[in-house]
């Protein structure tokens, strides 16, 4: 490697024109998203070889932000893969099917509304069937503790990095959720250089298998800073994680408030909404810095963009 340090990029400009005949036929494009301000916020989607951080506090809906991602995969048939850390697959497939019939009701264990439930089960199988080639166990099993009980360990990050070498292969999506339940110092190394370290092989994978991998994580706790925007200095874990990750979101859960937002052309409106997500970073789009109201639409939990917040002036 050390005899490529300053060699000039003779192919470079050759290299950009292959790209540009494979976007020309349609085999190198960015993964479509369902919320179009953002998408042309981050540069026309979700761009294939990178990685995005989302990150957001408890309760804040980024795994729903990540199922609909999925979900819109799925529907423009590209295949994704996910790996829940924290629920099980079938708590996943059940939001999974939450979403597909937008119904809140669907997530309810009451035995009153179960044989509706039954209804829609009927009609959504098909569909969840093939959504649940795409959907992997939790690899976190209960192990027994000193005291008679069970816990659950964490997850070493490095048979995360095998997983996602070989998903990267196959899937052009990948979502990881939430990286929150990796242990990063598995390696008799410190934490945040495993966390480092971790990042940067995702960042390897994503680029080798032309795919997106979407990393999700939480927020540090923020005292005496509930009502502010998050930041990138919020993201918890390693500052890695922001540095070399090519776009950051931050997703705010909060009471519900007025805010205006800026529609195309020079129309603004006020919109009520329970949840902002900032654009905490982006390498290649325009809308680092930016804030969107989003809400849940009003019967389930698809999540809807209702536009890019406007700036005080």
């Amino acid at each position: 490697m050390s005899e490529r340090v300053g060699k000039k990029a003779d192919n470079a400009v050759r290299e950009l024109a292959v790209d540009v005949a494979g976007e020309e036929q349609g085999l190198r494009r960015s993964l479509s998203i369902p919320w179009h301000r953002l998408s042309d916020l981050l540069g026309g989607g979700l761009r294939p070889g990178e990685v995005t951080i989302l990150a957001g506090g408890v309760g804040s809906a980024k795994s729903y932000l990540s199922l609909c991602l999925c979900l819109h995969c799925y529907r423009k048939n590209v295949l994704f893969s996910l790996l829940p850390c924290e629920d099980t697959a079938s708590d996943a497939m059940r939001r999974f099917w939450a979403l597909l019939e937008n119904d809140w009701g669907l997530l309810k264990t009451d035995q009153d509304g179960a044989e509706k439930r039954g209804e829609s089960l009927a009609r959504s199988t098909r569909a969840l069937d093939e959504i649940r080639e795409c959907v992997c166990e939790n690899p976190r099993t209960p192990e027994d503790d000193l005291y008679g009980g069970k816990f659950m360990p964490m997850l070493p990050w490095d048979s995360v990095t095998k997983w996602l070498r070989t998903a990267s292969k196959e899937s052009k999506f990948i979502v990881c959720d939430p990286i929150t339940m990796f242990d990063f110092g598995c390696e008799r190394v410190p934490e945040w250089q495993g966390q480092q370290d971790f990042i940067r092989e995702a960042v390897t994978f994503a680029r080798t298998g032309n795919a997106h991998i979407l990393l999700v994580c939480h927020l540090a706790k923020r005292s005496g800073r509930s009502e502010m925007p998050p930041t990138l200095d919020d993201v918890q874990g390693s500052t890695g994680f922001v540095r070399f990750a090519h776009n950051v979101l931050l997703l705010a859960g909060h009471e519900e408030r007025e805010s205006e937002v800026m529609r195309y052309g020079d129309g603004r409106e006020t919109v009520t909404h329970k949840r902002t997500l900032t654009i905490g970073k982006t390498r290649n789009g325009p809308g680092t810095g930016l804030r969107l109201a989003f809400d849940f639409k009003e019967r389930g939990p698809v999540l809807s963009e209702l536009g890019i917040i406007a700036p005080k002036t």
